[in-house]
């Protein structure tokens, strides 16, 4: 509750934030990085396929770990031992780590995305990834988000939106075909 963060466990590619790729077999801090607070700052994570993902109190957002498909952002796809700011925005309020992208939400309901794009999981209409956010259409009203190889979202008036993978008819469509932007999944709110 106070905003100390801590991770453990296989390191394989830096996903735990603390400077080396060796495995943590303890809880350890994350330290925050630029600033004079160096244990406290954390206010939201999220972790996806060796890279994780977190919000800082000031609403700037970080990752770290595996950055093969720019899940991470940048311009170069290496891995990131320790918590690498994404862009400058500091409007950050959720954030939800897929298998190997991202997406995001702002203070202004807006929706955003990054990373690996071969399903549709960026929600832009293609299937080219991209190595920074993204705004995902120009809708305003976005509340939650859940990402995995597919990423599910919900409205401020209640509605369920899916996209991405569907090969397994996951996104609840009655389909199995990938949708590459936001769709309305039934009619209830």
């Amino acid at each position: 509750t106070d905003g100390t963060l801590l991770g453990w466990g296989l390191n394989l590619h830096g996903n735990i934030g603390n400077g080396n790729e060796q495995n943590i077999t303890t809880p350890t801090i994350i330290q925050c990085p630029t600033t004079s607070v160096t244990l406290s700052c954390w206010s939201k994570i999220s972790t996806g396929n060796f890279f994780t993902l977190a919000i800082k109190n000031d609403g700037t957002l970080w990752g770290w770990g595996d950055n093969i498909h720019f899940q991470l952002s940048g311009s170069d796809n290496s891995n990131k031992l320790e918590p690498t700011q994404i862009g400058n925005d500091n409007d950050w309020v959720e954030i939800s780590a897929g298998s190997t992208h991202a997406i995001g939400l702002k203070t202004n309901g807006t929706l955003w995305a990054w990373g690996n794009n071969a399903a549709g999981q960026l929600g832009d209409g293609s299937n080219i990834n991209t190595n920074f956010p993204i705004q995902i259409g120009t809708d305003t009203n976005w509340q939650s988000i859940d990402a995995g190889h597919h990423n599910f979202a919900i409205k401020t008036n209640g509605t369920l939106w899916a996209w991405g993978d569907n090969q397994e008819a996951t996104l609840g469509d009655a389909t199995f075909v990938n949708k590459s932007v936001p769709t309305q999944i039934g009619t209830d709110r």
